[in-house]
């Protein structure tokens, strides 16, 4: 369950995507917000933010993960998420 802190990020983000895209990845547009839901197996995994966004004329993804501590399983998750992010999208 997220804490707090985790949600005030995710309302953040929620609210101000060009603002957080353009400051992740300098010149990009924000084009839409996607689904975070995946399927995995028997259960769900949520991601904090999914983006389109256009970047020197493409269509590309932006993930966003909020972490507020180290956490060792975080590379795993982060594969996982854009592995199911491209089965959903596949490529733009």
């Amino acid at each position: 369950m997220p804490g707090p802190w985790d949600s005030t990020m995710k309302d953040l983000l929620r609210k101000n995507p060009q603002q957080f895209t353009e400051w992740l990845v300098e010149g990009s547009t924000f084009i839409e917000a996607l689904s975070i839901e995946f399927k995995r197996r028997d259960t769900y995994i949520y991601a904090d933010g999914l983006y389109k966004i256009k970047l020197q004329g493409e269509l590309v993804l932006i993930h966003i993960e909020f972490q507020k501590r180290n956490n060792p399983d975080m590379a795993e998750r982060l594969l996982e998420y854009n592995v199911q992010a491209n089965r959903e999208y596949g490529p733009l």
